[in-house]
C-alpha cells in the first residue's frame, strides 16, 4: 500500500477516521498522554510558524506532533501514572513508546516523513538521544521543534510524581542545553514567543484541537 501523505490525510475522511480513532484511544487509556499530544501540538505549531515554516510543513508537524506519543498506549498504567520517580527498570520500559509508536504508525501507512518526526522527538542535537542516537543533521527540524515543545510542556504540566516546574525554571533549563540537547534556534523562538503576545497562550495548556480543517471536530473530539 502506497504511504499516505499530510496532504492526503488531512483531506481524506478515512485517514482521518483512523487516525481519530487512534486519537480516541489515547484519551480512554491515559487523559494526561492525550492532553499532552494535544497542547505539544499547539505548542509545536506556534514554534514552527513563527519560524517561517510553509504551511505543508506546519500541517505535518501539527500532526506529527498530535500522534508523537502514541506508543505510550502499550505502556502499563502502573508506569505511566506511577505517583513516584520511575526506577531504571521501568525508566527502561517507559523509552520503549517510541519503538511501539513507530509500530502503531507504520500500520497506518503514514509517509514516513511523519513516523519520523514523531518518533525523532527524544533525540538531541549531540547524540546523546533515543532510539538511534541521531545527531543534529540528521534529524528533522519539525523534530527538534517538537522536542523542545515536548520537554517544555512536560516540565510545565501537573504529574503524579512531581508539582509542576515554573516557567523561569524551564527557561533556564533550555537555555543551558540548547546547542547541546536542543536546536539553539528552536529554543531562542519558543523564548521569543513567551516575550510576546502569545505568552498568555503557550502558558494556558489544556489547549482545545484546533480545527484545520473542518473533519477535524468530527474525528478528533474527545466527547465523541
Amino acid at each position: 500500500m502506497q504511504a499516505i501523505s499530510t496532504e492526503e490525510i488531512l483531506h481524506n475522511e478515512e485517514s482521518l477516521r483512523i487516525l481519530g480513532k487512534l486519537v480516541k484511544e489515547m484519551c480512554m487509556y491515559d487523559q494526561v498522554t492525550y492532553q499532552h499530544q494535544l497542547n505539544v501540538a499547539k505548542l509545536s505549531e506556534l514554534i514552527g510558524k513563527q519560524m517561517g515554516l510553509n504551511q505543508t510543513r506546519l500541517e505535518t508537524l501539527w500532526l506529527s506532533s498530535l500522534i508523537h506519543d502514541i506508543g505510550k498506549l502499550d505502556i502499563p498504567l502502573n508506569i505511566l501514572m506511577k505517583p513516584s520517580v520511575l526506577n531504571d527498570q521501568e525508566y527502561t520500559y517507559m523509552k520503549r513508546h517510541v519503538d511501539f509508536g513507530y509500530f502503531h504508525l507504520g500500520k497506518l501507512h503514514l509517509h514516513k516523513k511523519i513516523i519520523d518526526i514523531a518518533t525523532q522527538h527524544h533525540e538531541r542535537e549531540d547524540g546523546s538521544g533515543y532510539p538511534q542516537g541521531l545527531t543534529s543533521n540528521e534529524i528533522y527540524l519539525e523534530a527538534k521543534i517538537l522536542a523542545v515543545a515536548d520537554v517544555f510542556e512536560a516540565m510545565m504540566a501537573n504529574r503524579p510524581y512531581r508539582a509542576p516546574t515554573p516557567v523561569k525554571k524551564v527557561i533556564e533549563h533550555l537555555q543551558i542545553e540548547k546547542g547541546k540537547l536542543f536546536d539553539e534556534q528552536v529554543v531562542n523562538t519558543l523564548i521569543a514567543l513567551l516575550d510576546s503576545e502569545h505568552r498568555p497562550e503557550i502558558l494556558n495548556f489544556n489547549h482545545p484541537m484546533p480545527p484545520h480543517t473542518h473533519f477535524f471536530g468530527k474525528y478528533f473530539d474527545r466527547e465523541q
